[in-house]
């Protein structure tokens, strides 16, 4: 009899931890969508659950990408480290290398292009890519990050370097074009697709660049502050694009890209202080240019 009471007593234990990990959960997900990051990683610290992992890697990398990380490079080891733990739990799950690619470009971008080589970083984050691709071929991110590596190395090099790591132009508007053919509403994929783009140097980026940026600028309301910063920056990127021209757009967008656009200015503001241009209606009142500007 006292062995079936301390099955029940251990039972409910359980019962108990997966309450308040499920409880945790929630909770850091709110915050994460508020852009409360600081405390959506405490919330779900003590959690091992492959959901807590993700979601504290994933507010770990957009604390990291908005330039508000207090130690930028520890948070990267913390941000992999979490990564490897959530697929030793899910091997087949995105989310993880998703994070591993954003990792291994945050290290590519504050360091040379021969340590990158060196170091093998291009080929590392190609094939996580070519891995998500594979396992979630309907995932608008899938896209959206591959679009990126291309993008990336071809902001930091020029076409023929980028050539000899397989990155090129071509492949990364491609990308965007399914990004955004599976997600043309989501500020958060229309705006990364639209920096990264034009943040590229290819002239011929230009125009499906502003595209993307006009579909970021005029995406509905939604709840992540995320998405919602992506689109008040698309819209100041087009603003700055209609009245000063490519150069200046385009030095803002790799401003906003490495996260140094508005960092200083905005360090002291808490979340509930950021833009959230998304809530309002059209403010610029900007529409896209008709015709197809990318590729389907």
């Amino acid at each position: 009899m006292r062995g079936f009471w301390l099955l029940i007593l251990y039972l409910s234990m359980g019962s108990g931890r997966a309450m308040a990990d499920a409880t945790a959960i929630e909770l850091a997900q709110s915050a994460y969508l508020s852009g409360q990051y600081e405390h959506s990683i405490e919330l779900v610290a003590a959690c091992a659950e492959f959901e807590c992992l993700v979601l504290q890697a994933e507010a770990r990398l957009a604390r990291y990408s908005l330039g508000r990380s207090p130690n930028p490079m520890p948070e990267l080891d913390q941000i992999e480290t979490l990564a490897h733990q959530a697929l030793a739990l899910r091997d087949q799950a995105t989310k993880p290398r998703l994070a591993l690619v954003a990792v291994i470009g945050y290290r590519a971008r504050n360091r040379s292009l021969f340590t990158g080589l060196r170091k093998g970083w291009a080929g590392q984050g190609r094939k996580l890519i070519d891995k998500i691709l594979v396992l979630a071929p309907e995932d608008p991110w899938s896209y959206a990050i591959s679009a990126n590596w291309h993008l990336e190395i071809l902001r930091r090099t020029s076409t023929r370097r980028a050539r000899f790591v397989g990155a090129s132009s071509a492949q990364g508007l491609a990308d965007c074009a399914k990004a955004l053919a599976l997600a043309p509403t989501d500020a958060a994929i229309t705006g990364q697709c639209g920096l990264a783009l034009l943040a590229a140097r290819p002239k011929e980026l230009e125009a499906p660049a502003i595209h993307a940026l006009q579909l970021a600028a005029i995406a509905p309301a939604g709840g992540d502050i995320f998405a919602c910063l992506r689109q008040d920056q698309a819209a100041r990127v087009l603003l700055v694009h209609g009245q000063k021209g490519v150069k200046p757009a385009r030095r803002l967008a790799v401003a906003i890209l490495l996260g140094r656009e508005g960092a200083k200015r905005d360090k002291a503001k808490p979340a509930t202080d950021w833009p959230r241009q998304c809530e309002q209606s059209n403010p610029l009142e900007i529409a896209p240019e008709p015709g197809p500007d990318i590729p389907g």
